[in-house]
């Protein structure tokens, strides 16, 4: 009857100053959207980039800790200590990387997380009721925009995000 504290580390061969995106869309927001958390392995490199063991500048990491930033910028829009993991809820994305990654509190919210953000994600409001408001997160940068409003009742395609659909976006999904 106790909760867990979900913790992710020994990523792969380790965060470097090479491979930030696709350590940003294989694991920073999948941990965060399924309500863990994570410290950053640095693998075992010579110096200058340094390891685990031999760091000696975290600036070499500085992309990921700016990646960071944006994605704790979106959880704090949200009341995650009362949220769940629901990734079945959306459908028709790209699975690349793992597909969609869904938080939600249903009535009250749900997140999502696109790895890859061109196909209009289907998110199944058939539980909810009335119009609910789209806002598109960029995680490269922090930036918001309005998208398309959406009626529940039934799935409810979110649209495409404002650009760069190639890249990885986020998405809250509100009631209005």
């Amino acid at each position: 009857g106790q909760p867990w504290v979900l913790d992710f580390d020994e990523q792969t061969t380790g965060l470097t100053d090479q491979n930030t995106i696709q350590m940003r869309r294989e694991h920073l927001w999948d941990v965060y959207l399924s309500g863990g958390q994570l410290e950053w392995y640095f693998g075992y490199h010579a110096l200058p980039l340094g390891g685990d063991l031999r760091a000696e500048d975290f600036r070499t990491r500085e992309e990921m800790w700016d990646d960071m930033l944006h994605a704790r910028t979106f959880m704090e829009e949200l009341p995650f200590w009362s949220m769940q993991p629901m990734d079945a809820v959306v459908t028709d994305e790209r699975p690349g990387y793992g597909g969609a990654e869904v938080f939600a509190r249903p009535g009250e919210v749900y997140a999502v997380y696109l790895p890859i953000g061109d196909l209009p994600p289907t998110l199944d409001l058939t539980s909810e009721t009335g119009t609910w408001q789209v806002r598109w997160f960029d995680p490269r940068n922090g930036t918001w925009s309005q998208g398309q409003d959406v009626q529940a009742g039934g799935p409810a395609s979110l649209g495409l995000p404002p650009s760069l659909l190639t890249q990885d976006w986020a998405l809250t999904v509100r009631p209005l």
